[in-house]
């Protein structure tokens, strides 16, 4: 009888609560694990202004893509990659007409903070393998920054050499982390990641153009309460633009510029100050890429291997003397190209250009990067006379490419 009314008792003091808990207007946001610090600032800051609660629970995208398929209750999924917001679509577990690309990221290279790796600078022909070492690569979870590390890895000529130096974790901020305890000499890490990591410091930027963008979409979810559909509009106000910002993301007006936008300020503006620097050091620029990757080696590669690939002395001196008289005739016409291009650049800048002064210079132009590009292959031509065809196959093998030579792997930047 006592227990009875004990449970009665219970009962009364419960069900008055039930509607309250069955009116729950919390917001279930699931987001990839990059947003955490900016998303949880934006998310106090909605709950202050609107009074609607909001759950974040952060992990990779794929991952939490699968969750929202197999029914695990969210109202907002916010992806870093745009295959994983297409799954859910898919599935028809989003509401695709909700859906906005929101953000964007940039990939970063980094290292221990007290690591004594100088910044490099990341473009074709860079070994990232060189520079690691002995040492492990670290990077995130598979489906989001790690593909982004290998495409852009693969475009660069570098993933071929590196990736058995790679260790992948379960997550961006888990790769920070071994980088930052020196598990990892060096991450591939979102930009975002890199800037919150405190054990940790950027390298250098991936160029934009070395992988495909990494975009931030979000959308509804097919189950999603009433209130998503404010949350989504104050993701995009000028409030959370300023935290994104201020985290480091690249808003919807930043994605939306040209690819050329910050070229402007460029001294010549048809080329990077990448380009600008090798010709000024006479390297190559990937014009030797018809012989480097044919099995004709280059002079420069072939002296920095020469222990490994048996050089006698008199071969060492003999393709040195090449690599001397390759590099006068790069440094020369290197000069000569961009004093061309800054002549071309000055006519357009001051409104002196004219189809006659236009053709000349054009065709200047063309003639001196004909001569540049023969003289870093007639190189490639006279070493290969120099060597045998057992040192040629593991140049090859050694370079990356595979013992015929012809695997496109390593850009040549002679």
């Amino acid at each position: 009888m006592y227990r009875f009314a004990g449970v009665l008792l219970a009962l009364m003091i419960l069900l008055p609560n039930a509607p309250a808990r069955a009116e729950d207007k919390t917001l279930v946001v699931f987001a990839a694990t990059s947003m955490k610090n900016a998303l949880d600032d934006i998310d106090a800051a909605f709950t202050a202004k609107t009074g609607t609660k909001v759950s974040a629970s952060y992990a990779g995208s794929l991952t939490l893509a699968k969750q929202i398929e197999h029914g695990v209750p969210a109202d907002i999924f916010v992806s870093d990659d745009p295959d994983c917001m297409k799954y859910a679509v898919t599935k028809k577990v989003i509401d695709e007409a909700t859906k906005v690309n929101l953000l964007g990221n940039s990939l970063v290279l980094i290292a221990p903070k007290a690591a004594e790796i100088d910044r490099v600078t990341i473009g074709p022909g860079f070994d990232l393998a060189k520079l690691a070492g002995d040492g492990k690569i670290a990077t995130g979870d598979v489906k989001s920054v790690a593909k982004y590390a290998k495409a852009a890895l693969e475009k660069l000529g570098a993933w071929q050499a590196a990736e058995p130096k790679f260790v992948t974790a379960e997550s961006e901020r888990a790769a920070l982390a071994l980088v930052a305890r020196g598990k990892a000499v060096l991450g591939i890490v979102y930009s975002t990641d890199a800037t919150v990591g405190p054990g940790v410091r950027i390298v250098d930027t991936f160029p934009a153009d070395s992988h495909p963008p990494i975009i931030y979409s979000v959308a509804a979810t097919a189950i999603a309460k009433p209130e998503a559909k404010a949350y989504l509009d104050y993701l995009r106000s000028p409030a959370a633009k300023d935290v994104f910002e201020r985290y480091g993301f690249l808003t919807t007006a930043a994605l939306a510029q040209s690819p050329y936008a910050g070229m402007q300020t460029r001294p010549i503006k048809a080329l990077s100050e990448r380009q600008v620097a090798e010709l000024k050091t006479g390297h190559g620029m990937g014009l030797a890429l018809a012989a480097e990757l044919n099995g004709y080696p280059g002079p420069a590669h072939v002296l920095e291997l020469s222990d490994k690939l048996g050089l006698s002395a008199a071969q060492k001196a003999r393709i040195q003397t090449l690599l001397d008289s390759m590099n006068a005739e790069a440094l020369r016409l290197g000069a000569k190209l961009l004093n061309q291009e800054a002549a071309l650049d000055q006519q357009f800048a001051g409104r002196s250009i004219t189809p006659k002064s236009l053709k000349a210079a054009t065709e200047q132009i063309g003639i001196t990067q004909a001569e540049l590009r023969e003289t870093h292959l007639k190189y490639h031509l006279q070493t290969t006379d120099i060597l045998t065809p057992d040192q040629i196959r593991q140049y090859s093998i050694l370079r990356g490419y595979g013992s015929d030579g012809a695997t496109q792997h390593h850009h040549d930047m002679q």
